[in-house]
C-alpha cells in the first residue's frame, strides 16, 4: 500500500513534488512494499518538504532510477525505522534503461541500506539549504557508479554504519 499526499508543479520537463505530511508515521510518500521512483533521461524529479519526504516501513524496498543527464533530488529527509530497509540506486531491477543518472540526497537519510549500482550518488550537491549531516546510521554498498561528496560545503558529516566497496566492508 502506498499513500501519497502531494501537490506538484511541472515546468520544462521538471516534475517537482511539494508534498504534505502523510497520516501516521510521517513521510509524504509512505512505502510499505516496493516503490520505484524514476527520472527519465534528461529530466529531473525533486521532492521537497519540511518533514520526511519518504518514509520506508520495515521490509520495504525502494528503487531510485535516473536516466543519463536525469536526476532525482530529495530536499527533505528520507527515513526508515530500521537499517535493513533497502534503497537500490540505479539498479537494473528498478529499470534497466535508467541507470546512468544522478540521485541527490540534500537532507538527512536515516536508518537505511543503500546499494549503489551505477550512475552518481551525491550528498548535498543541489541543496538549497545544505544540511550538516547527510546520513545517520546508514550502510552504503558500492558495486558501481560514482559516490560524490563534492558540494562546496565544509563540515559535512556522513554518519555511516558500514561502507562496502564490491562487498569489501569498511567499518
Amino acid at each position: 500500500m502506498l499513500f501519497i499526499i502531494l501537490r506538484f508543479n511541472i515546468n520544462n520537463n521538471r516534475f517537482n513534488f511539494y508534498p504534505q505530511r502523510s497520516n501516521g508515521n510521517g513521510g509524504a510518500i509512505y512505502n510499505v512494499g516496493t516503490l520505484k521512483l524514476k527520472a527519465t533521461a534528461g529530466n529531473s524529479t525533486s521532492f521537497t518538504t519540511a518533514t520526511d519526504t519518504v518514509y520506508l516501513t520495515t521490509g520495504s524496498t525502494t528503487y531510485l532510477n535516473a536516466g543519463a543527464a536525469g536526476a532525482i533530488n530529495f530536499n527533505g529527509a528520507v527515513s526508515t525505522p530500521a537499517i535493513g530497509n533497502v534503497i537500490e540506486v540505479n539498479s537494473t531491477t528498478g529499470d534497466a534503461s535508467l541507470t546512468a543518472g544522478t540521485i541527490n540526497f540534500n537532507s538527512t537519510l536515516t536508518n537505511a541500506t543503500v546499494n549503489m549500482h551505477s550512475g552518481v550518488l551525491q550528498f548535498g550537491a543541489t541543496a538549497v539549504a545544505p544540511a550538516s549531516t547527510y546520513t545517520s546510521n546508514v550502510n552504503i554498498a558500492l558495486s558501481g557508479g560514482t559516490l560524490s561528496l563534492q558540494n562546496n560545503q565544509a563540515g559535512d558529516i556522513l554518519n555511516l554504519n558500514k561502507l562496502y566497496n564490491n562487498q569489501q566492508s569498511y567499518g
